[in-house]
């Protein structure tokens, strides 16, 4: 019931953006158009570089989400392997990073990048993400260690392996499931992100596709099934993502479970 309401905006872009452009909206709710425009979609090309920004999510993203995964994982190792008053206050202030408004961060971060020279390019954006994204990756990653068994790594410690050996050969292939957890939902955020790349990257040739739908939103009214037609193809990619990995990830989580 409560993913009901969450369906309900996207069935509504859908059937938007199979609107006949220079027309006025519906009165009411129309289930479907009468005249069901399909050639919006290949309309997009002419308002908006599309494939470009397209190029440009997916660099950040084959970026982000394995240095999100690795930073994660070998911090929540650390964390898992350290004392335990030191664990839990590191925990804590994980949690408390996680009440930090984001919009705090913004003006400091682009006064850093700017006076180091990483601003104006696509994989800025990718900068934040080698600090793991979010704390949430590094205590998901803490509570998928925390249920291993202790004699393995006391094994592995038996056997010479170093912290770095014990993270790569037991502790992440032991947490498939919150390693694609970690994956999913950066691959999610770094796609959808909005913000920074407004406020990192001015040069429109290396916008994502997130800010470049923005250019479209400015546009009048009667071309808005345009931009849900572009709307539709932003989400697209993250839609079926998330369809082809849901199985999968609750699969793996079971398998570390057990």
């Amino acid at each position: 019931m409560v993913a009901l309401a969450f369906v309900v905006p996207v069935t509504l872009m859908v059937l938007g953006s199979l609107r006949s452009p220079q027309q006025p909206p519906p009165k009411g709710l129309e289930l479907w158009p009468d005249d069901p425009r399909w050639a919006n979609y290949s309309t997009v090309g002419a308002f908006l570089d599309w494939p470009t920004y397209l190029l440009n999510s997916a660099a950040v993203v084959a970026v982000a989400v394995p240095i999100t995964v690795l930073m994660s994982s070998a911090a929540g190792l650390v964390l898992r392997a350290g004392h335990r008053t030191g664990r839990w206050l590191v925990a804590v202030t994980c949690g408390v990073g996680l009440l930090v408004p984001a919009s705090a961060l913004w003006v400091p971060r682009v006064v850093l990048f700017r006076s180091l020279g990483l601003a104006d390019h696509t994989l800025s954006i990718v900068a934040p993400i080698v600090a793991a994204t979010t704390p949430f990756g590094v205590l998901l990653f803490l509570l998928a260690y925390s249920r291993l068994p202790t004699v393995w790594f006391e094994v592995a410690a038996t056997e010479g392996l170093s912290l770095f050996q014990t993270w790569w050969r037991v502790a992440l292939p032991s947490a498939r499931g919150a390693a694609f957890a970690v994956g999913l939902i950066t691959f999610v955020y770094a796609w959808s992100d909005f913000i920074d790349p407004l406020t990192l990257v001015a040069s429109p040739e290396r916008w994502p596709l997130a800010l470049g739908l923005r250019s479209l939103a400015e546009t009048e009214a009667s071309l808005f099934p345009i931009y849900l037609a572009a709307a539709v193809l932003a989400t697209a990619p993250a839609a079926l993502v998330f369809l082809v990995a849901h199985r999968a990830l609750f699969t793996l989580a079971e398998g570390d479970r057990r």
